[in-house]
């Protein structure tokens, strides 16, 4: 009786085990001395551990389900987590005031000190001094508010300090000429100053970029060899900042507050380059079923 390659297949690791019965010892010889692929089969099978064909089966499936739910539990959290980092990103962005909304006042004492206070609504203000070509100390003053103080109502209304020994107040507005406040008797500003941003982010978009592409080209060479896994894996980290870049900066690279992008852009790139990873292994498992 002929029998399938099918059928024999499947009662090839009873025969690679001795626990066939005699009738289909029969069969699966006759089917062996004619079939060269069922005698590969056989010779893969006596040549590693043969798993209890009973066990077999069951504990497959249950251990392949179990990986894939937690594949797509992963891409879900990763997604999920780079989705709330790009909103947060947006809500607590600075928005700085101007200096009518700021409310700023400067109040001058006989011994030469000055308080300086903030009466607008604002979500948070710093002051930085440095000195100018004269050697005098010049104070910048910033205040700015965000969309989630806007939502929420919360926010500071009132901020004073005391000041000596300063020569210049000034309030600054990122991107706009710094507006003289207040200034001692005789002193003599040397021009107009503007706040600039800092553009850091851009050579680390291009470092990322450049990685990208070396390692894409090195991941298509060595796609098919043993490397070509981790190359896989390699190429999705920068790829991962670049769209990390954009969707916290969007296409501008310039940036005021820097240690605060770069924190969104480190924290959101992981949670994409952790989604990238979790397709990449569920695209492996699909391509060996």
């Amino acid at each position: 009786m002929k029998l399938s390659c099918g059928v024999i297949r499947d009662l090839l690791p009873l025969y690679a085990e001795n626990l066939a019965g005699e009738e289909s010892r029969k069969l699966v010889e006759e089917h062996l001395s004619e079939c060269e692929a069922c005698q590969k089969e056989l010779a893969n099978l006596k040549g590693g551990p043969i798993q209890p064909v009973e066990k077999l089966p069951f504990k497959q499936v249950e251990k392949s389900l179990k990986k894939q739910r937690l594949r797509l539990a992963g891409l879900i959290l990763c997604a999920t987590a780079a989705v709330l980092l790009t909103v947060f990103n947006f809500l607590t962005m600075p928005k700085y005031l101007s200096l009518e909304d700021s409310g700023v006042e400067i109040t001058e004492y006989e011994d030469g000190a000055i308080s300086v206070s903030l009466g607008g609504f604002m979500t948070a203000h710093s002051v930085e001094t440095h000195e100018d070509g004269q050697g005098s100390q010049i104070l910048d003053i910033y205040a700015w508010r965000t969309d989630m103080d806007a939502l929420t109502g919360s926010g500071q209304t009132v901020a004073v300090f005391s000041l000596d020994d300063i020569s210049a107040v000034y309030y600054c507005v990122p991107g706009e000429e710094n507006q003289l406040i207040w200034s001692k008797e005789g002193w003599e500003p040397e021009g107009g100053v503007f706040t600039l941003p800092r553009l850091t982010l851009n050579y680390y978009l291009l470092i990322a970029g450049g990685a990208a592409i070396l390692l894409g080209v090195c991941w298509l060479v060595f796609r098919k060899t043993k490397a070509g896994p981790v190359l896989a894996g390699a190429f999705f980290l920068p790829v991962s900042y670049i769209a990390a870049h954009f969707l916290i900066k969007g296409p501008n690279s310039a940036t005021y507050t820097l240690s605060r992008d770069l924190l969104f852009l480190i924290l959101t790139a992981l949670a994409l380059y952790g989604a990238c990873l979790a397709v990449l292994s569920m695209a492996r498992e699909k391509r060996r079923k």
